[in-house]
């Protein structure tokens, strides 16, 4: 009996880019993250996306706590840098920290480990950048109790010329009842709430400076909240991370 020969196969247009995403600071909004960066790249077959490593370190010390109350920072910083160190050691092209609040612990991390120059893809600095791109000079960051305590989206703001500003301390229960909703996977009526707290709000550009609160803006795409524009640091760095990925696979059109 002759054998037919097997067709011609040819794996084309690879993606040999890799991608690494520090999470589980909390699982969902890495999960969210993860989810994005894949619907990103609309192809037709798994190898033309990068290869994502995601390290979903959700034993983590809490980050607001080591900051208000120095509760095991070292510990945290610590394991934050291993993290970090395991990612790049599948020599990663881009690396995102998937939470607002642990960028405030980077001067740390980088006494402790070297981060290659233009691998990390600074989820704040990202921000801001677009910010001015997008011709904004003023915003209000909200976010975890930590982020806002460190005010750490001011260096990055100011550089680009953008003021910032953070709600009044008696929103903090709120924020945080949201950040903890997703954390938990409570979402039922979340998305109706949010919308109304963002209504009362007097500033129209509201950076969502926890990736939780990311989760949920994502609910609110289609609807006009009071005039106000979301600023979401979760697709923006997805959609640098695309764009890097395009220009490196294609850079004849970059």
């Amino acid at each position: 009996m002759v054998e037919k020969p097997k067709p011609a196969f040819e794996m084309q247009n690879i993606c040999h880019s890799r991608v690494g995403i520090l999470g589980g600071m909390g699982s969902y909004a890495t999960v969210h993250l993860f989810r994005k960066l894949v619907d990103a790249f609309p192809v037709e077959k798994e190898w033309q996306r990068p290869r994502i490593i995601i390290d979903n370190n959700c034993i983590m010390p809490s980050r607001v706590r080591a900051i208000l109350y120095e509760e095991r920072r070292d510990q945290l910083v610590q394991m934050l840098s291993d993290s970090i160190a395991g990612l790049l050691a599948y020599k990663v092209d881009a690396l995102v920290l998937a939470c607002n609040t642990s960028h405030c612990f980077l001067p740390e991390i980088r006494q402790k480990i070297q981060i290659p120059h233009g691998v990390l893809v600074d989820l704040l600095d990202t921000v801001a950048a677009w910010c001015e791109d997008s011709g904004i000079t003023d915003v209000l960051v909200i976010a975890t109790e930590g982020t806002i305590a460190t005010k750490v989206y001011d260096g990055y703001c100011h550089e680009h010329g953008i003021a910032t500003h953070y709600p009044n301390e008696q929103d903090q229960p709120v924020l945080r009842k949201f950040i903890e909703a997703v954390k938990q996977r409570k979402w039922d009526g979340l998305a109706d709430e949010f919308a109304d707290y963002l209504d009362g709000l007097d500033h129209r550009n509201v950076v969502m400076g926890c990736t939780e609160l990311s989760v949920i803006a994502d609910a609110l795409a289609d609807r006009d909240i009071a005039g106000k524009r979301l600023i979401d640091p979760v697709q923006i760095v997805v959609n640098t991370i695309h764009d890097r990925i395009i220009a490196e696979q294609n850079p004849q059109t970059a």
